[in-house]
């Protein structure tokens, strides 16, 4: 992590933060999606098989 005194923070640093910040989100939101729909298919197949 920096220290937030050894350096001033600029603009760019901020934005390339944030960008950063957006990647990881979209990508464990990614995530989070793929793991609800094959936890939904799960639960589908188990509802199919049960009945039987």
């Amino acid at each position: 992590m920096i220290d937030p005194g050894s350096r001033p923070v600029d603009g760019a640093m901020i934005e390339q933060a944030e960008a950063n910040l957006t990647v990881f989100l979209a990508q464990a939101a990614e995530r989070v999606l793929r793991l609800a729909r094959r936890g939904a298919g799960q639960r589908q197949d188990q509802a199919r098989v049960v009945p039987g």
